[in-house]
């Protein structure tokens, strides 16, 4: 321990002396730490911290799969077959239902809109999470008349109600119905999968509900016996299933059960972003150990002679090498604390950067995991920088050292290859981390590119969820939609108004089988399958829809006949190339001709499920057709839509006080949320692949910088001999184009097989873009040029007579 501290001292002196060198190494791992903690701390808390429920493993999410214009996906579960699961199965220890809903919360000074679910009272058994206060749902209260109950968050219960210890028993209403809280949940609590959940109440059924077999709109829960593996349960639930589509192949045709892990359905679409990141970063981490390395080396020529004395001292190989990592290591942990300062602080500015949309975003921080992490990456990096740089300074012939004159004319052509090597690592590093921020950012400049088939310009959305019972029937929500219909026009600055249940670039939407008059009659696993949306006033005046043919439909279109608007991919996929107006369609083969729709209008396509996705196949329905709780309202206005968004708000109020707005933006904001989660990946690529090419710039600079030194009595010949200033610079310059190009070939066929796993996050881009390739390659030789300049310029200005006589 004394030698060890005799080592620390040493070390200590020497980067007081040395404050440039010392500076350089530590920013230089202090990036490549920090960017690692920070993208740890998140894939921590994301894919490999559990989730906060006992024996996480164990609890499962069960889905119906159905069928939509994209392929096969997991769906909703009905009521009916949620009864048959928990019968039939023997793979459950309990299975419960819930759905996510928003509640209207009165009270305050203007309705909340509050996010929740509702679940079964079985959901106790499924999560085994206690409430911090009171009770969970009991069997029962999920009757109607009974269900005036409710759960609280452990924020509401703070935020809104104080932290009142005395909390259980009293009432809030709830979309203009009283309900006895009679619980608080932990603040670890969520209810997957949704995060932001505030509120929860038991889930009723009504008595139509229960016989609807084709009727998907359940989440489910699960947690498995003890003995049982996801597999086995699997195999089951599929036997399930079949016995279904055999008992009722009319609402169960080509419908299977798909059972996965909770923790991978929160986590799985984030999952091979967060790893192409940290790949990222590691390369970084790479490309700054190298640079280090190379510090060290060239750090290690000017202290042969201190080193040779040490050792004619008596000092051994050995102490001469632990005393050089002592060194290193001292440097790794100065750059892990400041990796773990700019760590906290990029956490906290990736948290509140739009498109993060992390699950548990709340934990991703400081944790005992992620120091522990911080501080093998510093060990890691002192062993990847030090040790050979330790080995290879510690190796030489102590008289030989000892007679040098300068450390300029023997430093070994053995380790100016190993400097050039570090080099062409950085580079061809450098070269994999630029590749995928090309390829991120050329793909998210395509998504921009595409025409979203709206005209997002001076239009106000507005959201309009209609709760309570006064909307239990739909002439109570007719009428409230109607008048907002003839009244949203009139308001100043409103040039259109329209409504539409789901605005565009968020989702799939609600989508069903359809049967067009005409066709063979086929089973409902091969009918065609439609988008639907609701549309109320002038819904595609305002959003810059274009009518191709036929005319628009009218609120209340529905007490002749049945019409719909459909747009130019339905009638492309679905009646190739017939005119469409006049043509009838049905949700299933009708026995009469009431259940007949006639299509009237064709308008054209919108990214409905966003832009990276092909135009849906969509019909558009009249309200009164097709009534619906939860409107979008949509304005184009010539006025700012903040004051707008205040007169909308003052105008359902005289509606209906009662009544929360929410969602309040505008198109332009809805265009930018969709794209948000791309945008953020490819920032932070983007930030990334310019550390390394700064770090890859920095080791092409030290490498020459030293060479130059190490070459002052050749260049100063040469330049006695005759040597113009353009020769010198082309030298170097040589060089440097030899490093770059030498590390480019490696990079580039890295790449090349590397940026096959980001195929999934591209959009209309290759994974081997060549102009993307060309132009990182020209950037590249580009900054070794540029590199070289600064020492090529020193080397210029050496005089001749003065170098000859130095040596």
């Amino acid at each position: 321990m004394k030698s060890l501290g005799q080592d620390i001292r040493y070390a200590l002196a020497h980067f007081v002396k040395a404050p440039m060198f010392t500076l350089l190494a530590v920013l230089s791992l202090a990036l490549g730490i920090g960017a690692n903690t920070a993208i740890f701390s998140v894939i921590h808390a994301v894919l490999l911290k559990p989730l906060a429920y006992p024996e996480p493993d164990r609890l499962v999410r069960v889905w119906e799969t159905f069928q939509h214009s994209g392929g096969t996906g997991r769906g909703s579960v009905s009521v009916p077959n949620l009864f048959d699961w928990r019968q039939q199965n023997s793979v459950f220890q309990q299975i419960a239902a819930y759905s996510n809903t928003t509640y209207a919360l009165s009270g305050g000074e203007r309705p909340q809109l509050v996010p929740g679910a509702r679940v079964e009272p079985e959901m106790a058994q499924v999560v085994q999470v206690d409430p911090l206060k009171g009770r969970f749902f009991q069997s029962g209260e999920n009757q109607a008349g009974k269900d005036q109950v409710v759960l609280l968050s452990y924020g509401l219960w703070e935020r809104r109600f104080g932290s009142d210890p005395d909390i259980v028993g009293q009432s809030l209403s709830l979309d203009g119905v009283a309900h006895e809280i009679i619980g608080v949940m932990p603040a670890t609590f969520q209810m997957p999968p949704r995060s932001d959940s505030e509120l929860w109440t038991p889930l009723t059924y009504s008595e139509g509900q229960l016989n609807a077999r084709g009727s998907h709109w359940l989440s489910v829960l699960a947690r498995l016996k003890s003995e049982v593996t996801l597999e086995r349960s699997q195999s089951e639930m599929s036997a399930i299933a079949a016995r279904l589509a055999q008992a009722y192949p009319a609402a169960q045709d080509k419908r299977d059960v798909i059972v996965g892990s909770l923790h991978g359905s929160l986590t799985d679409s984030r999952r091979e972003a967060l790893w192409t990141l940290w790949a990222a970063v590691s390369i970084v981490l790479l490309i700054g150990c190298a640079n280090v390395a190379n510090l060290l080396l060239a750090r290690a020529v000017g202290r042969r002679r201190e080193l040779a004395v040490r050792a004619a001292l008596g000092a051994g190989r050995a102490r001469l090498a632990r005393q050089l990592l002592t060194e290193t290591f001292l440097l790794a942990l100065g750059g892990g604390a400041s990796g773990m300062v700019l760590s906290v602080v990029a956490v906290r500015v990736l948290s509140s950067l739009p498109g993060t949309s992390i699950p548990q975003g709340q934990v991703v921080g400081v944790n005992p995991a992620v120091l522990a992490f911080c501080l093998a990456a510093s060990l890691l990096t002192a062993l990847l920088a030090g040790l050979f740089p330790a080995l290879r300074a510690s190796r030489f012939d102590v008289g030989e050292a000892l007679k040098e004159r300068s450390s300029t004319d023997s430093a070994g052509s053995s380790r100016d290859w190993l400097r050039g090597g570090l080099v062409v690592a950085e580079v061809a590093l450098a070269v994999v981390v630029l590749i995928g921020a090309g390829l991120l950012l050329k793909s998210y400049s395509r998504l921009l590119e595409v025409d979203s088939g709206i005209d997002v310009q001076r239009v106000l959305t507005l959201s309009v969820p209609l709760a309570g019972p006064r909307y239990d029937e739909a002439e109570e929500l007719i009428a409230f939609y109607r008048r907002l219909e003839n009244e949203l026009p009139a308001l100043p600055g409103v040039e259109a108004a329209g409504m539409i249940n789901l605005l565009p670039l968020q989702n799939w939407g609600w989508n069903g089988n359809i049967v067009i008059e005409g066709m063979p009659e086929v089973p409902p696993s091969q009918q065609p399958l439609a988008e639907t949306r609701t549309i109320a006033g002038d819904y595609f005046q305002t959003m810059g829809i274009p009518l191709l043919s036929g005319r628009m439909v009218g609120f209340g279109e529905n007490e002749q006949r049945k019409v719909l608007m459909v747009n130019q991919a339905f009638a492309e996929r679905f009646l190739e190339g017939q005119d469409p107006i006049g043509k009838r369609i049905a949700w299933d083969y009708p026995e009469s001709d009431d259940g007949w729709m006639t299509i009237v209008g064709v308008v054209g396509d919108v990214r409905g499920a966003g832009l990276h996705r092909r135009p849906l196949a969509e019909m558009y329905f009249p309200f009164a057709q097709s009534v619906r709780r939860n409107m979008s309202l949509v304005l184009r206005t010539s006025l700012p839509p903040a004051g707008l968004a205040e007169s909308v708000r003052r105008k359902v109020a005289e509606i209906d006080p009662e009544q929360p707005v929410y969602r309040v933006k505008v198109m332009e904001e809805v265009v930018d949320d969709s794209v948000a989660g791309r945008r953020f990946n490819t920032l932070l690529m983007g930030v990334f692949a310019a550390v390394a090419l700064s770090l890859a710039l920095g080791g092409v600079y030290g490498v020459l910088s030293y060479a130059i030194r190490r070459r002052t009595y050749e260049l100063a010949v040469r330049m006695a001999l005759g040597a113009r200033r353009a020769d010198v610079y082309r030298l170097v310059a040589r060089g440097s184009l030899i490093l770059a190009a030498v590390g480019i070939v490696i990079g580039v066929g890295a790449a090349l097989w590397l940026t096959r796993f980001m195929e999934s996050q591209l959009y209309s881009v290759r994974s081997d873009d060549p102009l993307t390739i060309v132009w990182v390659c020209l950037l590249l030789l580009t900054v070794a040029v540029a590199a070289s300049l600064i020492p090529a310029r020193r080397a210029t200005r050496v005089d001749p007579l003065t170098a000859l006589r130095s040596e």
